[in-house]
């Protein structure tokens, strides 16, 4: 028994004289002596392209997000409540400023027909700063427009309708057209569009 007691005694004194040292350093590392040198390198430069007006984010694509779809404003007028997204080069959704076209189209020929006739069009100020700011939805990472004015044909749609009633349904095509600038400060223009039912 004396002999355990004895070893664990032993045991027990660099761990004190361990602990000890430690209060010292940092004692008189706090008394002024400065900060201690690990010999750490500084961290590398990044190689990114930093020229004057580089954009490395610029947006590359628009996309008539699908979660466009007819409903109504805050007042209860119908609308086309129309979400935008824009696409940096790596596929991410990303904010720029430029002007925004949506322009509305109804299938001349019916469901499977020929061409498409351009019914309204909406001009967004999205190279207003405010404006930008204001339209964009967080949640969705787009552009939220509610978009009004619609044909009294189109307006109707927006009311479901009556139980055991049915209609036919309107294929309408949303297209969007931005205007902004490349990586370099180029001029770009970016189309898209979606085929909506209603």
């Amino acid at each position: 028994m004396q002999r355990t007691l004895s070893s664990v005694k032993l045991r027990m004194i660099p761990g004190v004289v361990l602990g000890a040292a430690i209060v010292l350093a940092l004692g008189v590392h706090g008394c002024g002596m400065g900060p201690v040198d690990f010999g750490w390198a500084e961290p590398a430069k990044p190689h990114n392209d930093l020229r004057p007006g580089y954009n490395a984010f610029a947006p590359e694509a628009v996309r008539v997000f699908p979660l466009t779809h007819l409903g109504r404003d805050e007042s209860g007028e119908p609308a086309i409540v129309c979400h935008i997204e824009l696409r940096d080069r790596w596929g991410d959704s990303v904010k720029a400023l430029g002007p925004l076209q949506v322009q509305l189209y109804r299938q001349a020929g019916g469901v499977d027909g020929g061409s498409a006739v351009q019914i309204l069009k909406w001009d967004v100020g999205l190279e207003d700063e405010r404006e930008n700011a204001a339209s964009y939805d967080p949640a969705t990472q787009t552009y939220r427009l509610v978009l009004v004015g619609l044909p009294g044909w189109l307006a109707e749609r927006a009311e479901p309708p009556k139980e055991g009633a049915t209609r036919p349904r309107i294929r309408l095509e949303i297209r969007a057209v931005f205007q902004t600038l490349g990586p370099n400060g180029e001029e770009k223009v970016l189309r898209d569009g979606l085929v909506l039912d209603v």
